[in-house]
This record gives C-alpha cells, structure tokens and sequence, in this order.
C-alpha cells in the first residue's frame, strides 16, 4: 500500500505534466506552420495532418485514468471525455481567430478520434492491472 504522502507526490507530478501537456497542444497550434514539413502526405489512406491531430489528443484521457485510479467512475470518465471534447472544440475554434490558420471539421474529428483512441488503451491497460 502506498502512502498518502506518494499519492500526492504523484499528484503534484501528475498535475504538473498534464499542465505541460496542455500548454504544449495550445503552442503548436498558435505557431506558424512550417513551409518544410509536407502535412499534405498520405499515411494508410490518411492525411498526415489528422494523424498528428489524433496522436496529440491521445494522452489527453491518461490524465483521468491516474488521477482518479480509485474512484473513478462510468459518470466521472464521461465527464471527463466532455471536458477532452470541449477541450478539442475550443482548439479548433482558436484556428477562427488566428490568421494563418483555418478551422477545418475533419481536424475536430480527429482531436475526438485520438480522445477515443487513448481513453481504450488506458481502459485496456487498467483492466489489466
């Protein structure tokens, strides 16, 4: 059995990167995209672009899983996946306001796509453990 004074160590740790996490996902999206990366290549039958959308948002759940390891809940992980499609939302709609970047659905699906995406590898891998 673990202490409390661990738990909350690995809270304070648990926050902490989430919170870069978050900050990193809203930089790449307010920075200039470069002219030398080609995001316009097919991957599977898949833009790259979308690829990469759904890879970022792919952690975005994890934070759930290791905050709430105990009590987490069907209600709490919904909510929860709210918040990442909220989240996901607001993130494309800041393409709105910047000029070197255009809103595009497909993008928000993506986003939606990799929240999806995680929240299985984390309900797999939990129900392993």
């Amino acid at each position: 059995m673990r202490s409390n004074s661990t738990i909350f160590e690995q809270r304070k740790l648990a926050n902490f990167l989430y919170g870069v996490y978050i900050l990193a996902i809203l930089v790449l999206l307010v920075i200039p995209p470069s002219d030398g990366i080609k995001l316009n290549k097919i991957i599977f039958g898949i833009r790259t672009d979308l690829v990469i959308h759904a890879t970022m948002f792919v952690p975005f759940m994890a934070y759930f899983w290791f905050q709430d390891w105990v009590q987490n809940s069907f209600r709490r992980f919904i909510r929860f996946f709210g918040y990442g499609i909220l989240f996901a939302a607001c993130c494309e709609s800041l393409h709105l306001i910047i000029p070197y970047r255009s809103f595009d659905i497909v993008d928000f699906f993506a986003n939606v796509t990799g929240l999806t995406i995680g929240s299985s590898i984390f309900f797999v891998k939990r129900n392993r453990i």
